[in-house]
C-alpha cells in the first residue's frame, strides 16, 4: 500500500520562488529503530528550537525570516539523533507551510479503500477501556425496553456492533444511529456493514434499525443531531462520542445546542472519548507549542507499541492530518479543537451534565471513570461517562469526579494520609487555629510587617519532610487531602511542587499552572479560616472560578448566574473575591464592600476588554441584589503598588496570595522571589484542609 510507512519521515525544505511565493518540497528517508527519548529531551534539541523560532516568525508574519529558518532546519535534521523528533518536526514544518499557503487536507480522516476497512480488526485511535459500550449497555439495560444507541464516530466495520447485538434479549428493539465521517473512497463498506448487522439481528430475533449519517464537518454533526427524534416514551438512549465532540467547538454555540438536544432525548448516559490535549488556544504560537509537545508524546507512544503495520500507518497519517488542521487552519476550518478533561468537565457541567452516578456500582473494580491512557506519566487520551442532571440539582451545584490513570484503576478514590506515608498521620493539633488562638483579638487589619511575617514563615521540619515525600511519590490521579470536601486531584496539587525556572519555555509552562480546582479550594480555605476566627480576619466570600467564565462566554445569562448564587451567604461580606481566568491568565476582582470599591488585581498589569463587562455585571446585577443600589458611584481601582510576576506561569499563585493579603488588610508585602515558598505553603494548606498557622509579632498578641 502506498503512502507514509512506519519507518519513514519527511524533511521539509522551504524555498523562495518568484514573486515571493513559497512552496515546500518533501523528501523521504528511512529511519532506524523506534526512538524512546522522552519529550522533555526532544524539546531542548536545536532542531525543535529552530522549529519554534520559525513558528514565531510565521505568527508575526515575518515570512522572510521563516524562509531562512526553514533552510537552517533542513541543515539541522542530519544532526538530530531522535528519529521521532525528525518525523514530528517535519509534520509541523509541513503544517506551517500549509498555513502560509492556505492549503491543507480537506478530509478529517485519510481516505481508504473499503477493503481495508472491512479487513482491519479496528481502526480506533486507542483500545484501553476494559469495558466497551456493549458491556455498558448490557450491564445497565437487561430488560426489554427499546434501546437507541447514538454513536458519533468514524464509520468503520461491524464487528463491534456484532458484540453489542449479542448482548440483547430476543424481540428487543435496537436502533443504531451512526453519525460521523466516512473514511472510505466509496460507500461499499457501509452497505456491507448494514447487510451483516441486519442478518445477525434476524438470526438473534432482534428488531434492528440502522441509520448511518455522514457528517464530515461540525455543521453536519449539528444538523444530524437536531433531526433526531424519540420513537417511544420508554426508549433508552445511549450516546457515545468517539473523538468527535471537540469538533463542535468550531461553531459558536453548536456544542450547547447539540447537548441540549441530547438532554431533550432523555439520554441515560453519554460516553465521551477525547484526546487529553489543549489545542484550542486563540494564540497561534501557544497552540503550536502545546500541540508539538502533545504529538511528540503520541508518536513516541506509537513507536513503543508493536502492532499491525497497516493500522499504524493509517493512524500516523491521521495524526499528520490533525497536525495540519491544528496548525494550518483558521476559523471554522480548524476543527481539531481538543481540550483537556478539566476543561471538558467545566463545559459539560455548564451544559447540565454530571459524572455518571452509578458507574462505580455498575462496574465495581472492572472499570472506573474517568480514565486516562498515559505515556510516561503524561495522559494522551481519556474516557469519561456522563449523565444529564436535574435542573434543581444543577442550580445547587454538583461535584465533579477526578481522573485516575489506567494503571491505578483499583486505587481508592481518595488518598488518605496514611496511604502516603505512615508518619503523615502525626497529630495536627498544632495546626488547628481555633484551638490555639482563641478569640482574643479585636483588630482586623494587620500591619505590613505582620502580614510579611506571616507570609514568609519558613517550613517546619515536618512540613519539609511531607513536601519531600510528595515530590518523590508516584501520582495516581485521585483526590488528595484530609478535607474530602475540597476534592483536589493529586495531579493538580503536583503543579504546586514544581518550581519554574526564571525563563520557562512556553511549551514547558503548562506543568507549572494551577487549575480551577486548586484556586477554588484555596478560596474555600480563606472563608473557612474566617469562620473559625471571625474577629481576626475580614469576612470574605468567593465565587467559583467558572461563574465568570460562563457569564463571559454567554453560556449563562446574568439572571442565571444570580440564581446560582447564595445571596444570604454573601450578605454582610466585607470582601467578595471573584477569581477569573482571562485568555489563560488568572486575575482577581475584589468587591471591597466596606470601602465601596471594585479592585482589579492583575499580576501582569495587562489590558483586558472584559473589564467593562465584569464591572457592569457587578454594579448593575450583583450589588443591587445585595442591597447596594448606588454601586455605580463606587470607585474602580487598579492598585499600582501590587507585586508583579516576572514570568508567565505564576499568575494563579499571585491571585491566591492577593486574596490572602486582602483578608488580612490592605498590604501586599511580597515579591516574585517569595513565590516558590508560597507554592509549598499552598500545597500544604490544601492537603491538610487548613491554612498554615499564623506567626504574630509581639504587639499583635493578646
Amino acid at each position: 500500500m502506498g503512502g507514509l510507512m512506519d519507518h519513514e519521515y519527511f524533511v521539509i525544505s522551504y524555498q523562495r520562488k518568484k514573486r515571493d511565493h513559497h512552496v515546500f518540497c518533501l523528501s523521504i528517508h528511512m529511519t532506524g529503530p523506534p526512538d524512546l527519548n522522552l519529550v522533555l529531551t526532544e524539546m531542548s534539541s536545536p532542531l525543535v528550537n529552530k522549529l519554534m523560532a520559525c513558528a514565531k516568525a510565521v505568527a508575526v508574519g515575518n515570512l522572510k525570516l521563516a524562509d531562512v529558518l526553514y533552510e537552517e532546519m533542513e541543515g539541522l535534521t542530519a544532526e538530530e539523533t531522535s528519529e521521532v523528533t525528525k518525523k514530528v518536526v517535519s509534520y509541523f514544518a509541513e503544517a506551517l507551510a500549509r498555513r502560509v499557503h492556505g492549503v491543507y487536507p480537506r478530509n478529517p480522516f485519510p481516505l481508504l479503500p473499503s477493503s481495508i476497512v472491512n479487513t482491519q480488526r479496528s481502526l480506533r485511535y486507542f483500545e484501553f477501556i476494559p469495558a466497551t459500550i456493549d458491556y455498558l449497555a448490557a450491564a445497565y439495560f437487561s430488560g426489554k425496553q427499546p434501546v437507541h444507541f447514538i454513536d458519533f464516530s468514524i464509520m468503520l466495520g461491524s464487528r463491534e456492533y456484532d458484540s453489542l447485538l449479542r448482548k440483547f434479549l430476543p424481540n428487543r428493539v435496537f436502533r443504531l444511529t451512526n453519525i460521523g465521517p466516512n473514511p472510505c473512497k466509496d460507500n461499499n463498506h457501509i452497505q456491507e456493514r448494514q447487510r451483516k448487522l441486519t442478518e445477525l439481528a434476524r438470526q438473534l430475533n432482534i428488531d434492528f434499525q440502522l441509520k448511518q449519517l455522514e457528517a464530515s464537518i461540525p455543521a453536519d454533526i449539528e444538523e444530524c443531531v437536531l433531526k433526531l427524534e424519540s420513537t417511544s416514551e420508554d426508549e433508552i438512549v445511549i450516546v457515545r462520542w468517539e473523538f468527535e465532540l471537540h469538533k463542535l467547538l468550531a461553531i459558536e454555540g453548536a456544542i450547547e445546542r447539540v447537548l441540549s438536544k441530547l438532554k431533550e432525548l432523555k439520554s441515560k448516559f453519554m460516553l465521551i472519548n477525547e484526546q487529553e490535549a489543549d489545542h484550542n488556544s486563540p494564540d497561534f504560537f501557544d497552540r503550536f507549542a502545546l500541540s508539538f509537545q502533545y504529538y511528540s508524546r503520541v508518536f513516541n507512544h506509537f513507536n513503543c507499541v508493536s502492532g499491525e503495520t497497516e493500522r499504524e500507518e493509517i493512524l500516523e497519517r491521521h495524526w499528520r492530518r490533525q497536525i495540519s488542521n491544528v496548525v494550518a487552519c483558521k476559523g471554522i476550518d480548524r476543527v481539531e479543537r481538543h481540550q483537556t478533561f478539566d476543561q471538558w468537565k467545566e463545559r459539560l457541567r455548564g451544559a447540565g451534565f454530571r459524572p455518571f452516578q452509578n458507574a462505580s456500582r455498575l462496574f465495581k473494580t472492572i472499570c472506573k471513570f474517568p480514565m486516562f491512557y498515559p505515556f510516561h506519566g503524561h495522559p494522551l487520551f481519556f474516557a469519561s461517562l456522563w449523565e444529564p442532571i436535574d435542573p434543581t440539582e444543577f442550580s445547587r451545584g454538583v461535584g465533579i469526579s477526578y481522573p485516575i490513570t489506567i494503571e491505578d484503576a483499583s486505587v481508592s478514590s481518595v488518598i488518605e494520609p496514611e496511604e502516603v506515608c505512615s508518619s503523615d498521620s502525626e497529630d495536627d493539633s498544632a495546626y488547628d487555629n481555633s484551638k490555639t488562638l482563641g478569640i482574643f483579638w479585636n483588630q482586623k487589619k494587620w500591619s505590613a510587617e505582620e502580614v510579611r511575617e506571616y507570609l514568609v514563615s519558613s517550613l517546619t521540619e515536618r512540613e519539609s519532610r511531607r513536601i519531600n515525600r510528595w515530590m518523590s511519590r508516584r501520582l495516581t490521579g485521585n483526590s488528595a487531602g484530609r478535607d474530602k470536601k475540597l476534592s483536589v486531584c493529586d495531579t493538580s496539587l503536583a503543579s504546586l511542587l514544581r518550581i519554574p525556572p526564571s525563563n520557562t519555555p512556553i511549551w514547558e509552562a503548562k506543568q507549572y499552572y494551577v487549575d480551577d480546582s486548586v484556586i477554588n479550594a484555596y478560596f474555600e480555605l480563606l472563608r473557612k479560616r474566617w469562620m473559625e476566627i471571625p474577629n481576626l480576619y475580614m469576612k470574605n466570600y468567593s465565587l467559583p472560578t467558572w461563574i465568570m467564565s460562563f457569564l463571559l462566554s454567554g453560556k449563562w445569562t446574568e439572571s442565571k448566574v444570580l440564581s446560582y448564587l447564595n445571596i444570604e451567604e454573601i450578605a454582610g461580606t466585607s470582601k467578595l473575591f471573584i477569581p477569573v481566568c482571562l485568555e489563560n491568565h488568572w486575575i482577581l476582582i475584589c468587591v471591597d464592600i466596606e470601602s465601596r470599591a471594585l479592585l482589579w488585581l492583575d499580576s501582569l498589569n495587562s489590558h483586558h476588554d472584559k473589564k467593562g463587562v465584569i464591572s457592569r455585571w457587578i454594579i448593575e446585577h450583583l450589588m443591587p441584589k445585595l442591597g447596594y443600589d448606588n454601586a455605580q458611584e463606587w470607585q474602580f481601582l487598579e492598585p499600582v503598588d501590587l507585586p508583579r510576576q516576572t514570568n508567565g506561569v505564576d499568575c494563579g499563585i499571585f491571585v491566591m496570595k492577593y486574596a490572602d493579603c486582602l483578608a488580612l488588610g490592605d498590604h501586599f508585602p511580597f515579591t516574585q522571589q517569595d513565590i516558590p515558598l508560597f507554592r509549598h505553603h499552598i500545597f500544604l494548606d490544601i492537603y491538610r484542609g487548613k491554612l498554615r498557622p499564623q506567626i504574630y509579632s509581639k504587639n499583635f498578641r493578646a
